[in-house]
């Protein structure tokens, strides 16, 4: 009934719905066409709404706390996306993988998936161009994906509460990198490459490494 009335609002074009006791969403949405903001954190929304893939002007989109099992393949639809936020605290979502064609979009500049159970990150990762603010935080990683290195727009980065042992010489080259939190992993060493990072001949670039 709620989103049957949704109907009477011809330009509605941001919708906030967390913290309710949503199960499911409807399998299209009447007017929402327009939408281009759009938060359903803090529901039970366990399966992504495909009437989701169907908003082609949205560049906001929060699901986080929900317990989200899996993105779709069609994910790429949504490609004016800049806020993809799926993480949250504390029971966040159960998301165990990522779809391939995540990195397809090409203008997400802020992904949240922090507190999921993610063991791998896919190799199209490394497309996000237009990363700036990266959330990985508290997942099962152990490594990043080949090519890191190229995103070269990212500015912050969280990967505490993983399983990584060593990081990779990739990182030294994001010379726009202003903060890089990995606490509680298992690190021994730092690599003598990080002193790139905060070297007068980086100007461009300040590291915060916290509690490691």
């Amino acid at each position: 009934m709620f989103f049957v009335q949704l109907q009477q609002y011809k330009n509605l074009e941001k919708l906030t719905i967390n913290g309710n006791n949503f199960k499911v969403l409807p399998n299209t949405f009447p007017t929402a066409i327009l939408l281009t903001y759009l938060d359903v954190s803090h529901n039970g929304v366990e399966a992504f709404p495909l009437a989701i893939l169907a908003l082609k002007q949205l560049a906001y989109l929060n699901m986080e706390n929900n317990g989200l099992t899996a993105l779709p393949e069609k994910i790429n639809s949504l490609e004016n996306l800049t806020v993809l936020q799926l993480g949250g605290y504390p029971k966040a979502n159960r998301l165990t993988q990522l779809p391939k064609t995540l990195g397809q979009l090409r203008h997400l500049k802020k992904l949240d998936l922090r507190e999921n159970q993610i063991e791998q990150l896919p190799t199209s990762f490394t497309k996000l161009n237009n990363l700036e603010f990266l959330y990985l935080s508290a997942n099962r990683l152990s490594e990043l994906p080949i090519g890191f290195g190229k995103l070269n727009n990212l500015k912050e980065v969280y990967l505490g509460g993983n399983s990584f042992s060593y990081l990779t010489n990739e990182i030294t080259n994001l010379e726009r990198l202003e903060i890089l939190w990995v606490p509680e992993n298992r690190l021994k060493e730092l690599l003598e490459a990080f002193g790139d990072l905060t070297s007068s001949n980086n100007t461009k670039s300040k590291c915060s490494i916290d509690s490691i």
